[in-house]
């Protein structure tokens, strides 16, 4: 019987989580049609600020002034490494609004994720708890697209090769990873984490296609990376203390 109760609950915590990571795919991807890759990974990054605002008001307690000094470090540091482009060449950051909207929805999306993820994680295998939200994900997604963007098969065809590496290491593996990882850390501390993304991306950009830093990137990629280690040390000194 018991048994058949935690089955139920990790369902239903899955079918929790699911909705938010596929409202995050979808207007990520909707928004990447209508704005720049540096507004979008920018607005993306912002679940950094948006986690520890919603975990604060769900667990209602405030936030420590490391905790912001983390998250203002962070931010800035995105800033200054996915804005570059656009500000180097004049590019408002207020411009294709429609488009930084659906992907200021996919960060609070993905806000959502990560701090439903915390209450989650802990309680229930991540390997069944990321089935069944990307099977839910699929399905949805793949009605809106035979549905709305009527695909053909050659285009599916082409489509295949990215979408199976994508889907592989950068969602299953990826969210399985994660859910692991938030067994034993806070929805906070994994925004902070993410936010180093950017961060190892623009280092892949250096290795593999030669794209060289502009110091505003190298001065952000520092930021993140110390908002990471302030944060880290903050949760080994409180861990200590208790």
């Amino acid at each position: 019987m018991r048994r058949t109760r935690d089955v139920r609950s990790s369902l239903v915590a899955a079918l929790l989580l699911g909705p938010c990571l596929c409202a995050g795919y979808v207007f990520q991807t909707l928004g990447l049609q209508r704005t720049s890759p540096g507004r979008a990974a920018f607005l993306t990054g912002l679940a950094v600020v948006i986690v520890p605002l919603i975990a604060a008001l769900v667990q209602r307690r405030g936030l420590s002034a490391m905790v912001w000094l983390d998250v203002g470090m962070a931010t800035l540091g995105l800033a200054l490494l996915t804005l570059g482009s656009d500000l180097a060449a004049g590019v408002p950051i207020a411009g294709a609004w429609q488009g930084d909207a659906l992907v200021l929805a996919c960060a609070v999306a993905f806000a959502v994720h990560v701090v439903l993820a915390e209450r989650f994680a802990p309680r229930f295998e991540p390997g069944a708890l990321t089935l069944v939200q990307l099977t839910l994900t699929a399905l949805a997604t793949a009605v809106a697209a035979a549905t709305v963007e009527r695909p053909t098969l050659d285009q599916i065809h082409a489509l295949l090769p990215a979408a199976l590496f994508t889907g592989v290491f950068a969602t299953v593996l990826a969210i399985t990873i994660q859910l692991q990882a938030q067994r034993y850390t806070s929805a906070t501390h994994t925004a902070l984490i993410f936010s180093t993304e950017p961060v190892f991306g623009a280092v892949g950009a250096f290795f593999f296609v030669g794209e060289r830093f502009s110091a505003p990137a190298l001065i952000g990629c520092a930021l993140i990376l110390l908002g990471m280690l302030l944060a880290q040390l903050a949760d080994g000194a409180a861990s200590g203390s208790r």
